[in-house]
């Protein structure tokens, strides 16, 4: 299948040449609103799994900010206009697919998985909380409490409190040394406030597919969202 006419104009590098990864044939592109898409063709089995990183995770935060890029993660499925709370994880169920999330010290991501014939769904989910996420005040102060007893019972925890201390003592005076999580402070001197995120924006996709078939659906879903691709983050401020 070719690619409609503004595909050359969309992706930067449209002739990438795939390189063998862990038996999947895997390539580059660029999107011109600065989405960098990894592809991964692997013909082994029909679902197609879609993971989006943000290139912003606790690393990214400031002392008084440690634990906002996890707690957004939480926030990103409380739901848009189109698609409200628990929406995401219940077209995902009907689908017959999974999806979640993680935050790590370089990123956050959020991925789907779904057979082959559907999974268009996800880079639509996707692309809407991208640009139209909910954040209602009610919801972010039950998350709020939600985060803070998921700290609490990461103390409770021993091995958990052990690596904690491990990391403050290998990383005193850098990021890595602050829990991921946050500090039950910086947690709850949390507000709201909406703004662009700058960092680099990746999608990787798995496919049992032609790639011109994925390269389509990215263009139509996020290909021509603009740059700098959106993204709420928290700030903190004094309460």
């Amino acid at each position: 299948m070719t690619l409609p006419s503004t595909s050359a104009r969309l992706f930067r590098h449209p002739g990438a040449v795939p390189e063998l990864r862990a038996g999947a044939q895997v390539s580059e592109h660029r999107l011109t609103n600065g989405l960098r898409v990894l592809l991964a063709e692997r013909h082994s089995d029909p679902v197609v799994a879609s993971v989006l990183f943000y290139n912003a995770g606790a690393r990214t935060e400031s002392e008084r900010e440690a634990g906002l890029s996890h707690f957004l993660e939480h926030m990103m499925f409380k739901g848009t206009p189109r698609h409200g709370k628990g929406e995401i994880d219940r077209i995902t169920a009907e689908l017959g697919g999974q999806n979640n999330a993680f935050t790590g010290y370089d990123h956050t991501a959020y991925w789907f998985e779904l057979a082959s014939d559907r999974w268009e769904r996800a880079l639509e989910l996707e692309s809407d909380r991208m640009r139209h996420l909910l954040l209602d005040p009610a919801e972010f102060e039950a998350e709020r409490a939600v985060v803070l007893e998921e700290l609490a019972m990461g103390e409770d925890d021993p091995w958990r409190a052990l690596a904690r201390r491990v990391e403050e003592a290998l990383f005193p005076h850098h990021p890595y040394g602050r829990p991921i999580i946050g500090y039950p402070e910086s947690l709850k001197g949390t507000a709201l406030a909406a703004a662009t995120h700058d960092k680099e924006v990746s999608i990787i996709v798995a496919v049992p597919r032609l790639l011109g078939i994925i390269r389509d659906n990215i263009l139509t879903q996020i290909g021509n969202l603009p740059r700098p691709l959106p993204y709420i983050l928290l700030r903190t401020v004094r309460l």
